[in-house]
């Protein structure tokens, strides 16, 4: 509220001063600032990032300056809910403080093809062919596998998909994709019918 303050200087050997008097508007603060934390590359739908992440935090206050306020900070490391913490300080010390949770996967996942192996001859009566392997990611974890475009059938670390065929020379295109979104190919040519 509004106060006024007086005051006046005096000795016993001297003439006393005039009064002097002052106003003054003291406002009490005890709300903290605004922190708020922006995530750059944001992370796709799966929320992850397959990158480097820095969040940098701003800080703002309605009532008092802003004393201080975290600078931004880069995640390189690969985890999962890596906690990044940032604090807001205003000019009396009132603090408020945000963590925001990221996910980071610079790795591809490890894909591997069991059956059928470069090169395989088929019979020419066969029209389909059931591709076999594994994908592995150990972090993000698989999201899909797809044998020539056709989604592959997963159970564990494990996949398998029917991929039609015709006479000759065929190639299949498998790949594995992460939830962090790398992904991971082999092309595996085999031939039905009489190489």
């Amino acid at each position: 509220g509004r106060t006024t303050m007086t005051a006046r200087a005096f000795h016993p050997d001297w003439t006393p001063s005039a009064v002097v008097s002052a106003t003054y508007v003291i406002t009490a603060d005890n709300t903290p600032p605004t922190i708020t934390a922006q995530v750059s590359p944001s992370p796709n739908a799966a929320g992850w990032s397959s990158a480097d992440v820095t969040v940098t935090f701003t800080c703002t206050d309605a009532d008092s300056p802003v004393a201080s306020c975290t600078p931004a900070k880069t995640v390189w490391w690969d985890a999962a809910y890596i906690p990044v913490t940032g604090e807001g300080v205003d000019a009396v010390g009132n603090t408020a403080s945000l963590t925001v949770l990221v996910n980071v996967d610079h790795v591809p996942p490890k894909l591997t093809v069991f059956s059928p192996q470069e090169g395989d001859v088929f019979a020419s009566t066969e029209t389909a062919v059931t591709v076999r392997g594994s994908a592995v990611d150990y972090l993000s974890g698989i999201e899909a596998v797809t044998c020539g475009g056709t989604a592959a059938l997963i159970t564990g670390q494990s996949y398998s998909c029917s991929v039609p065929v015709g006479i000759g020379s065929n190639t299949v295109h498998v790949e594995a994709r992460d939830r962090a979104g790398h992904v991971t190919s082999q092309d595996l040519t085999i031939v039905v019918g009489d190489p």
